[in-house]
């Protein structure tokens, strides 16, 4: 008996230390492939070589493409080619950016490797990086390129609630002018925001998560530095989905009622009610649109003939001059061409 309980023994050994080699030879032949991302740093490993112009382009390359799909960025086929007046717009949409502030504009040209515009993405807008403080890219959707800046934005916030009855109507004023290069312009200032965020440590790291770290640009906004948990206004819970399906919008009283308590917060937009990332975002996004360029960031709720102002310019707001002087002192920070803000 003693010695069947030996033999059993050895024989259940040599199987655990098979199979760990073989785990193990498994796991040699996986690492000695090329990692899709690895193939995707390959194609950007010599972007700074190429002039900003020549980075934003439609996305064709298929490798690119797959590593998107491992990034649950999913529904984005490759885009040949655009129409001349797609490829006219862009055209103006750099020349706009040639008008910007050198931090700025700096910035986006040390970072950005690449700004695709894209078919299939479900949101306006996305940022996402390779290397942290390297090879950042941002996609843009092209239904943008033949969209007016006002109808995106208010179509954006309408995303997010469904009307209660015909009479109600939502419209945002972002802009005077109507070309489709502005709606681009609005978009790529918000995701240069998430690269600033990223790259200078504002906001946590969620790709991959970052735990611990101190963000001091959330105090008494957030919850936590680290989870997304968030504090509403009036500690309501209202869960708003931009770009949703029907099924998880939100009624029209009640984002109406959330925005007028926008108000007496420190929130710059209902979005950036989001999360920390985009809490940011629209703060940089509403200094840069508002104060640089000097421009207007207005909803105006209509309903039987009557007009009401709802939002207004939202940095203006008493409550927001704190996190705007952190703001401030976040972007003098920027290693780049020592220009006033």
């Amino acid at each position: 008996m003693k010695k069947l309980l030996l033999v059993l023994s050895l024989l259940i050994v040599a199987g655990i230390s098979s199979l760990a080699t073989l785990i193990f030879c498994f796991v040699e032949s996986e690492n000695k492939k090329t990692h899709p991302i690895e193939k995707f740093k390959n194609e950007f490993s010599e972007f700074k070589d190429l002039t900003p112009r020549d980075r934003i382009k439609p996305l064709s390359n298929s490798k690119v493409i797959e590593y998107f799909n491992r990034d649950s960025i999913n529904n984005i086929v490759p885009l040949e080619e655009l129409t001349k007046q797609e490829t006219s717009t862009l055209n103006k949409l750099y020349q706009a950016i040639e008008l910007w502030p050198l931090i700025y504009k700096d910035y986006l040209w040390d970072k950005v490797a690449r700004i695709y515009i894209v078919d299939g993405l479900f949101s306006s807008g996305m940022a996402r990086y390779i290397e942290k403080g390297n090879a950042h890219f941002i996609l843009i959707n092209r239904k943008l390129l033949s969209l007016k800046p006002n109808d995106w934005a208010t179509q954006t916030e309408e995303s997010c609630f469904y009307y209660n009855n015909l009479s109600d109507r939502l419209f945002v004023e972002i802009e005077q002018k109507t070309d489709s290069y502005l709606t681009l312009e609005n978009v790529l200032i918000h995701e240069l925001g998430h690269v600033i965020a990223i790259d200078e440590e504002i906001t946590p790291d969620y790709i991959p998560r970052k735990l611990g770290g101190n963000y001091p640009f959330f105090k008494d906004a957030f919850y936590s530095d680290i989870n997304k948990m968030h504090r509403k206004p009036n500690n309501k819970i209202i869960n708003l989905t931009y770009y949703a399906r029907q099924k998880d919008k939100v009624t029209f009283d009640d984002y109406y009622n959330l925005s007028k308590e926008l108000k007496n917060t420190d929130y710059p937009t209902i979005y950036g009610i989001s999360n920390q990332d985009e809490y940011f975002a629209e703060y940089f996004y509403l200094f840069f649109h508002c104060n640089i360029q000097g421009k207007n960031f207005r909803a105006y709720y209509h309903k039987n003939g009557l007009k009401e102002l709802l939002i207004d310019n939202p940095l203006t707001k008493e409550r927001c001059f704190d996190r705007i002087m952190l703001l401030i002192n976040e972007l003098h920070k920027l290693n780049y061409t020592q220009q006033s803000l």
